[in-house]
Formats: structure tokens, C-alpha cells, sequence
């Protein structure tokens, strides 16, 4: 019976671990934007490529209402929980699938645009949700490590529902997704709702990987929830980082469309496959600079950053000179490559090197935010904030889009983007990277922690000295 017992325990300390707990989380994002954004990847929302201004049309308003949803994350997380902001989340994104079959079938606008419109109010609970989990979760040496399972698990979601698209497209010869792609398509994102409903626990009950509690906010009034938000809003080290969560994602309207519109739709299938398998790794890369424990956090910060910096400004030059040289113009009638044509070669890279950039900066900007805050009682508004900035960016990506912007004038905006991107970065781990000069076995002790540092809280007078010579030191 005791040994039972204690196995019934062990199961249950493990469903309710942050490691476990991140990985229902991440298995979500599989589900729900992994899929999404395959679909996406194939361009036109997956449909003809006449379809793509209405697919422009719909990720401007999903993005607008994700954007304001996301900003008011916070404050509407800490009433409904992880799990049922999560288990909300998941339920826009086979709505939004099957507005885009239905539109398929019948060319009428009205449905699509009110489930992207459903989606974006969705996605801003899901991401809200799924950034405090992995903040709130991880310990400090993990914070890239819990953000880049989060994203290879998404990004294996994405090449999942890339090869099953390249599959049933390989030997077709029409412009459109088969019918089995959405059907399939929706079924995998209802299992999200399931997993969060059935699998995400209370904060309260997660356990970090130390030992230690993950430290749910505490309940607060409404009203006080607002002054909170109010609070991160008016930070001046956030406000300076909201730049590069703006640019960090705004790219994708642009790879899309070009993917939609340059390739045929077998290839465009086989790029979405490449696009995102190498996402499943490139976190890890940079996770092993972000969090390599025997450097300075400042120093492993600076340094990993400034190689991403140089990658992606290399990265869209070699765009714009590529757009350049070969005229690419919306305007005239689709080249319609194939993978066994010239010049593919020369496309695929740029194209896998934008993947590269997608995931780096998803890491990289959730890194820096782990900078700035490390009070439980405000992971949910600077979580909120920056996802809701992030989804702005991917706003105006398909606002730029859909406004029939060139692909030349597209590049060296994003180009801008990017270096804006990797100054702000830059610039905050600069100022606000400095180590603590606890170890992670002091920090563990105390469970409150200052906002913005790595140290904990403590009456101690001695510790009190070091808390103001830290405070002093940001």
C-alpha cells in the first residue's frame, strides 16, 4: 500500500512540475499556432494565391484585436488561470481554419473574417498564458531553455502540418489546399483544448525544477490589476525593449506572401517543411549562449545577441539585393518555381535564413524580458504587454501587405525592422544584465524576489545591503 502511495505521489509531483507543465503548454502551441502558422507558411491562408489580400485582410484585423487582447493579458490571466486561458486560446484556431475551407468552397468573405477576427481575441489569452508559463515556471538559469522548448515544440507542430500539406500536394496540380488538410488540420487543434483542460494545474500547485514554489500572483482587486499594468506600461526598461518585440515577428506576412507568390505550390509546401525543421534546433543554440551558467549573464547576453545581430542584418541585405537583381514585382504574373528549377537554390536560403531570424527573435526578445521582471505578481502584465506589441508588429506586417507594398520596399523596411530590433536588445542587456551576486541556491530560499533583479526579498539587514547595492548597480 506506502509504495503505492508514494508512486501515486511521484505521478503527481510530475504532472505538476514546470517542466511538465511547460510541455502541456508547449504541446498546445504544436496544436493550435504550429499548425496555424503552416498553413500560413503555404501562403494565401493556404488557399489560391487570388486569395491572398483576403488573407492579408484577416491577419490585420487578428493581429489588432491579438495586440489589444494581449496587452490586457495580464490582468484577465490572473482572474481565469493558465488553464483556462489556455483552453480559450486553442478554441480560435479551428474556428479560424474552417472560415478559410468554408471560403475555399464558397469565395464569400464574411466567415473568414469574423473567425480571424475570433482568433485574434483567442490568441491573446493563449499567448499571454503561454509566456507566463514559461517565465513564471523556469528557474533563472532556464528562462531561454522553457522559451526554446516552447518554440521547437511549435515549430515541430509547423513541420508536422508542413509535411502533411507536402504530402497530399506533391503531386497535385491545382493552386489550393485539399479538403484532408483542413479536416486534419482541425481535429489536431481541438486536442489542445483537451490537453489544457485536462492537464494544466492551478500555479500554486507547479513546482519549480529547485525544489521551490512557482509563485502564482497574489489575488488583487481588479482595479488593482489595472494600476499593475499601468505600472509595467511605465517602465522605462520595457517601453525600450517594445521596439524590438514590435519587429521581432513582423516578417511573417512578408516571407508568406513571397513563398505564395514565387514558388509552386508543391515547393512552396517543401519550403514551408525546411522553413520550419530547422526552428526545431536553432533555439537550442542560442539557448546554450543565453544560458551557459559559467558566464556572466550580461557578458553570454551581449555576446549571443550580437551574432544574431550580425545574421539577420546579413540575412535581409542579401533580401533586398536578391529582389533587386531579379525583379521580383507582385505586379507581374507569378514565376510559379519549381524545386527543380534554376535559381532555386539561391531562393531556398534566403528563405530558411527568415526562418532562422523568426525563431532566433522569439527567443531572444522573451530572454530580455526575463531581464526586466522577476516578481510572480507582474510576469502576466509584462507578458501581456510584449505579446500584445509583438502581435502590433505582426499587424502592420500584413497592414504593409495588404496595402500592395513591393517585395523590394518590404525588405529594406523589415531590414530597418531588424536593426532596430537588435540596437534596442542590444541596449537593454547592456543596461540591465548585470548578475546578481546570489547563486541560484540563495535565490531558491526566498520566494519573493525583486522586479527587474535576481534577488530575492529579506529582512535580513545584511542581505538588505546587498538588495540596495544590487538595486544601485540596475
Amino acid at each position: 500500500m506506502k509504495s503505492r502511495f508514494s508512486l501515486k505521489k511521484t505521478n503527481c509531483d510530475f504532472l505538476r512540475s514546470g517542466r511538465f507543465q511547460n510541455l502541456i503548454a508547449s504541446s498546445i502551441l504544436f496544436c493550435c499556432p504550429g499548425i496555424y502558422l503552416a498553413v500560413t507558411g503555404l501562403g494565401a491562408g493556404g488557399g489560391h494565391p487570388s486569395a491572398f489580400h483576403l488573407a492579408d485582410v484577416t491577419n490585420t484585423l487578428l493581429y489588432a484585436l491579438f495586440a489589444v487582447f494581449g496587452w490586457c493579458g495580464g490582468p484577465l490571466l490572473k482572474f481565469i488561470g493558465p488553464r483556462w486561458a489556455l483552453a480559450i486560446g486553442a478554441t480560435g484556431y479551428p474556428f479560424y481554419i474552417g472560415g478559410l475551407w468554408y471560403y475555399d468552397h464558397t469565395g464569400k468573405q464574411g466567415f473568414p473574417i469574423f473567425t480571424g477576427a475570433f482568433l485574434g481575441v483567442a490568441a491573446g489569452f493563449l499567448w499571454s498564458a503561454s509566456a507566463y508559463v514559461g517565465l513564471a515556471y523556469s528557474c533563472l538559469h532556464q528562462k531561454s531553455q522553457f522559451m526554446s522548448t516552447q518554440w521547437s515544440i511549435l515549430a515541430l507542430g509547423s513541420t508536422v502540418g508542413s509535411f502533411i500539406a507536402f504530402g497530399l500536394n506533391y503531386r497535385s496540380k491545382t493552386t489550393g489546399v485539399p479538403e484532408a488538410v483542413y479536416i486534419i488540420f482541425i481535429i489536431i487543434m481541438f486536442v489542445a483544448v483537451l490537453l489544457a483542460t485536462l492537464f494544466m494545474q492551478d500555479p500554486s500547485k507547479v513546482r519549480k525544477s529547485d525544489g521551490s514554489n512557482a509563485l502564482p500572483p497574489k489575488e488583487t482587486a481588479f482595479s488593482q490589476e489595472l494600476k499593475g499594468l499601468l505600472a509595467a506600461a511605465k517602465d522605462w526598461r520595457l517601453l525600450a525593449l517594445l521596439p524590438a518585440a514590435f519587429a521581432s515577428q513582423s516578417t511573417v506576412a512578408f516571407a508568406s506572401h513571397l513563398n505564395s507568390y514565387y514558388f509552386s505550390l508543391r515547393t512552396r509546401s517543401l519550403n514551408n517543411v525546411l522553413y520550419w525543421s530547422i526552428q526545431l534546433f536553432l533555439p537550442y543554440l542560442l539557448t546554450a549562449i543565453l544560458d551557459a551558467k559559467r558566464f556572466q549573464r550580461r557578458n553570454r547576453g551581449l555576446f549571443g545577441l550580437s551574432i544574431q545581430a550580425v545574421i539577420l542584418i546579413v540575412t535581409f541585405c542579401g533580401e533586398v539585393a536578391w529582389i533587386s537583381k531579379n525583379n521580383i514585382d507582385l505586379h507581374q504574373t507569378s514565376p510559379n518555381l519549381d524545386w527543380t528549377d534554376p535559381g532555386y537554390g539561391k531562393a531556398i536560403v534566403l528563405y530558411l535564413l527568415m526562418g532562422a531570424q523568426y525563431c532566433t527573435s522569439v527567443i531572444s526578445i522573451q530572454w530580455c524580458v526575463s531581464l526586466l521582471v522577476n516578481d510572480p505578481n507582474m510576469y502576466a502584465s509584462y507578458a501581456g504587454l510584449y505579446k500584445g506589441t509583438t502581435a502590433a508588429g505582426m499587424c502592420g506586417s500584413f497592414g504593409i501587405d495588404a496595402a500592395g507594398v513591393s517585395f523590394r520596399n518590404q525588405a529594406i523596411i523589415y531590414l530597418v525592422f531588424i536593426i532596430m530590433l537588435s540596437t534596442s536588445q542590444l541596449s537593454i542587456t547592456a543596461l540591465c544584465g548585470n548578475k546578481s551576486s546570489l547563486s541560484e541556491e540563495e535565490l531558491s530560499k526566498s520566494p519573493i524576489v525583486i522586479e527587474g533583479s535576481d534577488y530575492p526579498q529579506n529582512s535580513s539587514s545584511s542581505e538588505s545591503d546587498k538588495k540596495e547595492k544590487l538595486e544601485n548597480s540596475l
